[in-house]
């Protein structure tokens, strides 16, 4: 069999994707057996040969973007985008503990399409906000990385994408730097990388990264950029509970103390109560990222988030000052609403 360079994998990927053959076709007219091309599109896909773009359909719900202004209009809210989903019941309270493990088919479905519908939304928040020259903050979750696969950009953009925290990552096959590298590929501009964990093992491992210059540079990037799109974890939601235990390690002590101080939800990393208000706990020490004063005093920040279960998070960070634009569907609209 012919070796699967880049070509071979596009022209199969080419074949099925684009002509609508089936896979013994691909192979027939290849030369290679119908197992292969099976791994040969899989190659396609992992090496980028082949992207796919979702147009999920979005129209905007203008009466509540009008009530959650009213309803926060004592903070620094000037911008809001709300997306219709189809109401879902499941997806107002979702599964007991938060996880993915009680939820339906039903409603990951409804989860799944409020994601993609607000991520639909940011994207085209952020082509209209975009001028060359700037820079992009990003930070990391799944949302996020939502927005960057599945976001349609209106536009190329002479800009510079950024990190605003170390690597973390929910998902093994990604991280923060994916991140950063494919939105930079998607709208033609320039990327740099925060080369450091977003949580260091030890606060001395920590300080004495922040003292590198390659992460000082980093830190002084994140704390200038034009734009910043940011994730909200609410703490008492699966994720959060999944970048406490997987990825910072977090001791049941830091577990305790953190719900003691009456976190509500985090960004980037740095943790944050009912008022907004950032709260340090020990596992703070270790965290290599901007802090909230840091996101305050930045001149435009988004808050992209899907589900009614961030709402007291999504508030929590409205009304401490930590964004300017949120990006939601409906159904958290209206939570943002009841908790306003």
């Amino acid at each position: 069999m012919a070796a699967l360079t880049p070509q071979r994998l596009a022209q199969a990927a080419f074949l099925y994707y684009v002509e609508d053959m089936g896979q013994a076709e691909v192979a027939r007219l290849l030369g290679v057996s119908r197992s292969n091309v099976s791994r040969m599109l899989s190659a396609a896909r992992e090496q980028k040969l082949v992207r796919f773009e979702i147009d999920y359909p979005t129209s905007r719900n203008h009466g509540l973007e009008a009530a959650v202004r009213a309803g926060y209009r004592d903070t620094r809210l000037k911008h809001v985008t709300v997306v219709d989903v189809e109401p879902d019941s499941t997806l107002e309270h979702g599964s007991p503990d938060g996880s993915p493990d009680g939820m339906t088919a039903e409603h990951r479905a409804a989860e799944v399409g409020a994601l993609l519908a607000v991520c639909r939304g940011a994207s085209e928040w952020l082509s209209g906000v975009l001028r060359n020259g700037q820079t992009i903050g990003l930070s990391w979750g799944r949302t996020i990385q939502t927005l960057v696969d599945s976001g349609h950009f209106d536009g190329r953009w002479d800009v510079d994408v950024v990190q605003l925290s170390g690597v973390a990552s929910l998902d093994p096959a990604r991280s923060g730097h994916d991140l950063v590298r494919d939105l930079a590929e998607r709208i033609g501009g320039r990327y740099s990388y925060f080369h450091a964990p977003a949580v260091a093992p030890t606060r001395e491992v920590a300080r004495s990264l922040e003292r590198s210059p390659l992460v000082a540079s980093a830190l002084r990037q994140a704390r200038s950029v034009d734009v910043a799109v940011l994730g909200v974890g609410a703490f008492d939601q699966a994720s959060s509970r999944t970048f406490l235990q997987e990825v910072a390690e977090a001791t049941p002590a830091e577990l305790a103390e953190a719900a003691a101080k009456g976190v509500v939800g985090q960004i980037c990393g740095r943790f944050f109560d009912a008022t907004g208000a950032q709260v340090d706990i020990a596992l703070t020490e270790r965290v290599l990222s901007i802090d909230l004063a840091d996101i305050r005093a930045l001149p435009t920040v988004a808050i992209v988030a899907a589900g009614p279960a961030k709402a007291l998070a999504v508030s929590s960070a409205l009304r401490g000052g930590l964004a300017d634009i949120v990006v939601v569907d409906s159904a958290l609209a209206t939570a943002l609403l009841d908790v306003a």
